[in-house]
């Protein structure tokens, strides 16, 4: 009786689906919805509506899987094609049943087909050096959130990313850099500097390890996994070059945001430099990189629909 009644929860959890959901295809992103602060990408919770935007087949299925994105093999164009999706959720449905209902709804529209599997994937190990790490402790966050202004100051606007309403500040800089300030973010306050030859220095308020580490592997070719053990969270700052943070872009982006940098560049007669200083950057934080192999568990798509089905 205990496994048929445990054999009927699981079915009954696994089987819950959204109610209705609508696919379209994403529209590109654009300077005009940025300054607009209309920037639709991530995932957005309002009561039981489900606001998924300008994501990859790939980006879902680590979503739906619950999974990191180094741990998903996809066929090329599951990373360029995005897709915007509208959902809403059966009243009083706990949102950590999301994945559970996107894993269904890739299944019948997309016909998505996986495979899990093992490998042993070359990473990054990241260490505390032997002389310690030189990160200062994040700020205690305030017992009460502070109320955030339904309207920018002068200076500011506002800008949803995920969900999360940011306000940010942008000053220009004698000579052609820029000050850049941005509030509200699940990581505290964030400064970044620009100087005008492209180069960029990020202050980052409040990070965890485990979060440092997944930043960490969007600028870097492989991924980063935090063995640190340190606990909390930490104040982190990081110089970079522009080449560095456009790799972040053709990842979010696509990889055509990395070509059309290039080309508008180019255009002005400018090279963009394809060195990094992120491995360095840690190396000042008092961490190291390691390369090392390890076993990864892995998501492998075997097939899906490039065009998913009607609405």
């Amino acid at each position: 009786m205990k496994l048929t009644l445990f054999a009927l929860t699981a079915a009954l959890a696994f089987g819950q689906e959204f109610e209705v959901a609508t696919i379209k295809p994403a529209a590109p992103i654009n300077a005009a919805a940025i300054q607009a602060g209309k920037l639709n990408i991530g995932q957005r919770i309002t009561g039981n509506q489900v606001d998924i935007g300008y994501m990859s087949l790939r980006a879902l299925t680590v979503m739906a899987y619950e999974v990191k994105p180094h741990q998903v093999t996809a066929p090329d164009w599951a990373d360029e094609q995005r897709y915007d999706i509208h959902a809403l959720m059966p009243e009083g449905t706990d949102p950590k049943q999301i994945p559970a209902m996107l894993r269904a709804l890739l299944k019948e529209r997309f016909k998505l087909e996986v495979a899990k599997t093992t490998k042993d994937l070359e990473v990054f190990s990241m260490e505390v050096a032997k002389d310690g790490h030189k990160m200062q402790p994040s700020p205690e966050q305030p017992a009460t959130p502070v109320a955030e202004p339904a309207k920018p100051v002068a200076g500011e606007r506002n800008l949803e990313i995920a969900g999360q309403q940011l306000r940010v500040n942008q000053e220009a800089v004698a000579g052609g850099g820029m000050n850049l300030n941005i509030a509200g973010s699940a990581a505290g306050n964030q400064k970044m500097s620009v100087t005008p030859d492209g180069r960029m220095h990020l202050e980052i308020e409040r990070m965890t390890m485990p979060q440092f580490a997944d930043t960490l592997t969007t600028f870097l070719d492989l991924p980063v996994v935090d063995h640190t053990n340190l606990a909390g969270s930490f104040q982190v700052a990081v110089d970079m070059t522009m080449a560095d943070l456009l790799r972040v872009s053709s990842k979010v982006m696509g990889a055509s945001a990395m070509a059309g940098a290039q080309a508008a560049l180019a255009g002005r007669g400018g090279q963009l430099d394809p060195g990094t200083d992120i491995i360095g950057a840690v190396q000042k934080l008092g961490l190291r990189l390691n390369k090392q192999k390890s076993p990864v568990d892995m998501i492998v798509i075997e097939s899906a629909s490039r065009t998913p089905s009607e609405n």
